[in-house]
């Protein structure tokens, strides 16, 4: 055969495979319809797989065979949940007839679970059941799909439909919009009447009433519980994510451990969130949920920056921003990063990628109220504390809730040599009860009651410490700031040595340089802290690609920025991921970082 003389096929047991793509696309564009599906036909006989013939099938108009085969596929890719989800997905495209509707919203759920949300409502467009029953389970499955997607106007209004057919449908799928509606109260309109406890205890009630599974319902229930400051939120979500698993309801089994790890970070045992957070990594690479396996993997950052794990977070924020994430797990990742590189001192990396968020796109999803935040925090640390002032003030008039930016402002103000302003209010999060003595040992340290704000910031410290290792750092150096003015230079040295240490493990350089400056006011000599000698084997080029790497830009983003193609800065991740010693991008891009 030419061709085969030329290099251009090879023919294997009487097939025949083309070598480059190009000519494949260029011998079909050259067939008329009949002939390619002919082609697909010839293929899908041949194919012993049943899901790729049933794609064949499909693609030949056999659209009955294909629906057998893909749901055989399905069945057997039943602890594949993505693989499943794209079967089903095909079987659905090829139903007519009386159980097409019910196929379609089957295939729209298990693509929800793989987080393939547009998929899932192009699917419950070709549902054509007008009744109220197919209706209700139209708008409860697109409501999902609306919140997994940012889109709360979509989720409102599909609730509100969900609610309104529910009625019409009977008591079960009434129930069923009960309990998602406060889901509503709870994280978009927290003002609406009765709140997100009563609505979740009714969509609990109703529930029951209606003898359908209760775990949405519990898990629900437990995070308006967590949400309004209660304590009662755990159990409630361990029971949704047993009762989840048992009944094989994947979406409520992931949405309630992710509640529940968050809740945990704030507010009951941090690592009791990241074993689970491990445990679910794992149950998802188990059931190829890649999705979530990677929403769960943000989760661990989170955990890790909180514990000041600053090598494990710079890491992994860095794998996870090259991965496609959706888009509020990004804006968590990009918030995650920049405190990262701010404490490790590369606050020059921080500022920079902070910029390209303001005035890029995903400015919207980060929120400008917590970019300035971000800022402020990055010129504080950065040694600019009147810049800082400025954001961190601009962040709370935009409406940022967070006390953080308010601590950042008076931080600012008592390195200017100003009052720190009046104390912050106590708050009720646990994760954030360090607030209020933080800000009254400022206050005293402002006022000259040095023995006082010694005793604010050792409180504020025990209290940080549990859920926020980086505020607890910074409370432990105002404390010894206090005891140091009041002239106990024992107490002050020892303190500030145990912290000198704790700082220099993490590589905290900011904080550090203060402790170091605390010291040697006590006569004690220490030089700035020095980057790690690996980093110096870098050349310029692999520095500079490697620094734009921890400010968490992708490869694509990195080559259109240097002007050199993907493949080249591939190379340059290589060649310095090897020089460094690092076994990943991630820490590699972590050790440039530090």
């Amino acid at each position: 055969m030419p061709l085969e003389r030329a290099g251009l096929v090879h023919v294997r047991d009487r097939t025949v495979e083309i070598v480059h793509a190009v000519l494949a696309e260029l011998a079909l564009e050259q067939l008329t319809e009949n002939g390619r599906r002919e082609l697909h036909l010839r293929a899908a006989k041949r194919l012993r797989d049943p899901g790729e013939a049933a794609r064949h099938f499909e693609a030949a108009g056999a659209r009955d065979r294909a629906r057998d085969l893909a749901l055989r596929a399905a069945e057997a890719a039943e602890d594949r949940a993505t693989e499943a989800a794209s079967h089903l997905a095909l079987a659905a495209r090829c139903s007519f007839g009386g159980d097409a509707d019910e196929l379609r919203l089957r295939a729209a759920v298990s693509l929800m679970v793989a987080l393939r949300h547009e998929e899932a409502d192009r699917l419950l467009d070709e549902v054509e059941g007008t009744d109220a029953a197919t209706q209700a389970r139209v708008s409860l499955i697109r409501s999902r799909t609306s919140w997994y997607r940012a889109d709360d106007d979509g989720f409102r209004a599909s609730l509100a439909s969900a609610v309104e057919a529910g009625k019409r449908a009977g008591p079960e799928l009434h129930a069923r919009a009960l309990v998602e509606r406060s889901r509503q109260v709870i994280h978009l309109d927290p003002d609406l009447e009765p709140g997100g406890v009563a609505i979740a205890r009714e969509g609990l009630e109703a529930a029951q009433r209606a003898g359908i599974p209760t775990a949405r319902a519990e898990m629900l229930s437990g995070l308006a519980s967590y949400m309004a400051d209660g304590t009662d939120w755990a159990p409630a979500m361990e029971r949704a994510i047993e009762q989840a698993r048992a009944a094989g309801d994947m979406d409520t089994e992931l949405t309630a451990a992710n509640n529940l790890i968050t809740a945990h970070e704030s507010s009951g045992e941090p690592r009791t969130g990241r074993t689970l957070a491990i445990e679910m990594i794992e149950r998802c690479g188990g059931l190829s949920l890649v999705g979530w396996q990677l929403q769960f993997r943000a989760m661990l950052l989170n955990l890790d920056l909180h514990a000041a794990n600053y090598a494990a977070a710079v890491s992994l924020a860095v794998e996870l921003l090259d991965e496609p994430i959706d888009g509020r797990a990004r804006a968590q990742i990009e918030s995650a990063l920049s405190i990262c590189l701010t404490d490790l001192g590369s606050t020059d990396l921080a500022r920079q990628r902070l910029d390209e968020i303001e005035h890029g796109p995903q400015r919207d999803l980060v929120g400008l109220d917590t970019v300035r935040w971000l800022q402020s925090e990055a010129e504080l640390h950065g040694g600019r504390p009147s810049h800082a002032c400025d954001l961190a003030r601009g962040a709370v008039e935009l409406g940022f809730t967070d006390p953080f930016a308010a601590l950042v402002e008076r931080w600012a103000l008592l390195d200017l040599g100003r009052l720190p302003g009046e104390p912050l209010e106590a708050q009720t999060m646990p994760l954030l009860r360090g607030v209020r003595p933080e800000s009254l040992g400022l206050a005293a340290l402002a006022a000259g009651d040095h023995a006082q704000a010694a005793t604010e910031f050792d409180a504020a410290a025990a209290a940080w410490r549990p859920y926020h290792r980086r505020g607890e750092f910074r409370s432990r150096w105002g404390a010894a700031e206090a005891i140091r003015f009041s002239g106990d230079a024992s107490e002050a040295r020892r303190r500030l040595l145990e912290l000198e240490a704790e700082l220099t493990a993490r590589q905290m350089l900011p904080l550090l340089a203060r402790v170091h400056r605390s010291l040697r006011s006590l006569g004690m000599r220490r030089s700035a802290p020095r980057t790690r000698p690996s980093a110096r084997h870098l050349t310029e080029r692999q520095r500079e690609v490697m620094q734009l790497v921890a400010s968490g830009l992708t490869n694509r983003e990195i080559g259109r920025r240097l002007g050199i193609s993907r493949s080249t800065v591939t190379e340059l991740v290589t060649s310095a991921t090897h020089s460094l010693g690092a076994t990943s991008r991630g820490q590699a891009a972590a050790l440039v970082a530090s």
